[in-house]
């Protein structure tokens, strides 16, 4: 698999929170960011869920709260 590298600014409080729930789902923090944002698109979009190879449908129905996928504001760079 082709894979990148994407890197995540949030609170101390925010991550550890994260962490505590994806402990408790026998997760990877990586796996358990993934399988919630691409819920989120797909709840917006009403696209079929694309979550990461091996990951069950079971697992991708467990609760969201707080993760939110937001547009990326004009005049923002990702690469600055």
């Amino acid at each position: 698999m082709n894979e990148a590298l994407i890197h995540l600014r949030v609170p101390a409080s925010l991550k550890a929170r994260w962490v505590r729930l994806s402990r408790e789902n026998s997760q990877r923090l990586t796996d358990w960011i993934i399988e919630r944002v691409e819920r989120s698109i797909s709840m917006a979009t009403g696209a079929p869920d694309q979550t990461a190879e091996g990951v069950s449908a079971e697992a991708v129905a467990e609760d969201a709260r707080g993760l939110k996928v937001a547009a990326v504001p004009r005049g923002f760079s990702h690469h600055s």
